[in-house]
């Protein structure tokens, strides 16, 4: 399993993103080879190999994260799913519409699905207890849109949320960014120094 790893990532780096020669070497060795200990005072384990991961808090961790992750994105646009990565937060996006519901519902079950396999195959977990759905729409696109929208996550079933959180920014079913505006308010009523 270890080393399908490897080739995964080393395929990736030289085919998707041209690393070949010393960098590609360098990168795999970065990648190979390493041991950690557990430390307490002065005493130390033993030397436990490490088969994945990088150290936490390194330079290149946040980028080696994006290219292992690199997958999902076309795992996605291949079921024609838009989607958006930030660190470790996936979004994924479909425009319904009443003809075309079922079937972009279809492709979005689909994707998640899809998903669910790759992050058991590359030791990652998608938790349905840290995922939102949402659905967005005017007042009048919402009446002609069933509320029975649902999404599904390992058997799982996400409730339509009332707000999310996308990159700070709290938005609601309408985008009325009435919920944002309150926790702005909030914080910049929290840092205002009281006389």
């Amino acid at each position: 399993m270890v080393q399908q790893h490897l080739i995964s990532i080393n395929y990736r780096l030289a085919h998707n993103f041209g690393l070949t020669g010393s960098a590609l070497t360098w990168v795999q060795s970065y990648l190979t080879g390493r041991s950690q200990v557990v430390r307490i005072g002065c005493h130390s384990s033993s030397p436990f190999t490490c088969f994945a991961g990088v150290p936490q808090g390194s330079v290149l961790g946040p980028l080696l994260f994006s290219i292992y992750t690199s997958p999902i994105a076309h795992i996605a646009h291949a079921l024609g799913i838009q989607q958006q990565q930030y660190a470790d937060d996936t979004q994924l996006y479909v425009a319904l519409s009443p003809n075309s519901m079922v079937t972009h519902v279809s492709a979005l079950k689909s994707c998640l699905e899809s998903l669910q396999a790759w992050f058991c195959a590359n030791s990652m977990t998608l938790y349905p207890d840290k995922s939102n759905a949402i659905l967005f729409a005017t007042t009048q696109r919402a009446q002609s849109l069933p509320n029975q929208v649902s999404v599904n996550i390992s058997g799982i079933t996400i409730p339509l949320s009332s707000q999310v959180k996308i990159l700070g920014v709290v938005l609601d079913p309408r985008i009325t960014l009435s919920e944002h505006t309150k926790a702005l308010s909030k914080s910049c009523f929290y840092h205002y120094p009281c006389s």
